[in-house]
């Protein structure tokens, strides 16, 4: 049977959307290891649970030395490939401290080995210590989920004999300005927002965070910086003339915060005769959480969504292309876009998921008590 014009246009139009990179989420890191040694297949982060002995593979938590140990360990069979978490440099390790740590290491025992990531772009300011970890390489730069050693024992030359059946883990700390901090729920559950701007990959704002704006009817968000793309320096032997394709492109991607939908514009005022919504400047996307983002709602002014988005409700993966930046010639409009969040309905303040200082999934359980803003 065939299809009509319409219905081939449409899945054209999906499969370019589903096919489209995205970007990665603010904060949250790739699978560090995969499945097993024998394993194509990745599996998502998992810390070692507790053991009937008390050890666990927990921030802070007792391990098999009998310290509390400021790090995660996460589950990684022995030789099972391990993968960069964030992009950054790469350093060789010695996690045990050097020749002396090698002793009571017999056969193929090799547990003084591991990798140092110095981040960049949005983990600039931070580094991670991986152990135990034999590198394939010793230096240089990494990406994100790229394939940088195989995973080793880090206890093969304990004084403690591990328990039959305990699980291979790759041990995780990770530092913050040189200070150690809790990588867990950058690992697990991860619950920061994707960049939302292509010209803001850290999600910098303009002004507090959390503010009311006027501009926006008022409402409380984050003004995040906005500016258009950079042209590329044009060729001498080319016409300087800009096309309008060419305009088009230096406006900025907007990318969804969160797993939802997209269910359609956000306007900010509307004529009182006519009950029509006039201005360029009077568009924003509204998008509603699915998966882990379910009862949220995200609302981004000074935007607006792709063409095809407007055909009807849509699903969409966090850091996916929804839209663009305005661009209002003869408007005042400015080089940002506003956030406003919703969950349950009500206005919550969750600017360490903006920013990416904490992912961990906040409780709101004083929403009915009006701790957070209601409108």
């Amino acid at each position: 049977m065939l299809l009509s014009p319409i219905l081939n246009f449409l899945i054209l139009i999906v499969a370019v959307f589903i096919s489209e990179p995205k970007v990665e989420a603010l904060g949250c890191m790739a699978t560090v290891c995969s499945a097993n040694p024998n394993s194509q297949h990745r599996v998502n982060n998992r810390i070692i649970r507790c053991a009937s002995d008390s050890v666990c593979g927990h921030y802070r938590a007792l391990r098999r030395n009998d310290q509390f140990v400021e790090a995660v360990d996460l589950s990684c069979a022995e030789y099972a490939a391990v993968y960069a978490p964030f992009d950054g440099e790469i350093a060789a390790h010695r996690p045990l401290g050097g020749s002396q740590a090698q002793e009571g290491a017999k056969g193929n025992c090799m547990p003084d080995q591991g990798v140092r990531i110095d981040g960049r772009g949005q983990w600039k300011g931070y580094h991670a210590v991986l152990s135990s970890v034999q590198l394939f390489r010793f230096s240089g730069e990494v990406r994100a989920g790229h394939k940088i050693g195989v995973a080793r024992s880090l206890e093969c030359a304990g004084t403690k004999p591990k328990p039959k059946g305990d699980e291979n883990f790759v041990r995780m700390q990770l530092f913050r300005e040189d200070k150690n901090i809790d990588p867990t729920h950058h690992l697990i559950d991860c619950m920061c927002t994707g960049q939302i701007c292509e010209t803001n990959r850290v999600n910098a704002l303009d002004g507090l965070p959390f503010k009311s704006y006027s501009r926006y009817n008022g409402v409380r968000g984050w003004d995040l910086r906005c500016p258009d793309v950079q042209p590329e320096e044009p060729n001498s032997f080319e016409s300087p003339e800009q096309t309008m394709d060419d305009k088009l492109s230096l406006t900025p991607k907007i990318y969804s915060p969160i797993e939802g939908e997209v269910v359609g514009r956000v306007r900010l005022s509307a004529s009182s005769n006519t009950q029509s919504y006039l201005g360029c400047s009077n568009e924003g996307i509204f998008v509603v959480g699915t998966g882990k983002w379910t009862d949220y709602e995200v609302r981004i002014y000074n935007a607006r969504s792709r063409e095809f988005l407007a055909l009807g409700k849509q699903h969409i993966e966090q850091g996916q292309h929804i839209g663009y930046r305005l661009d209002c010639p003869g408007e005042d409009v400015p080089q940002s876009v506003f956030i406003e969040v919703r969950f349950q309905g009500i206005v919550v303040d969750i600017s360490d998921a903006i920013s990416a200082r904490n992912c961990k999934h906040k409780q709101f359980s004083q929403l009915s008590f009006g701790r957070f803003f209601l409108y």
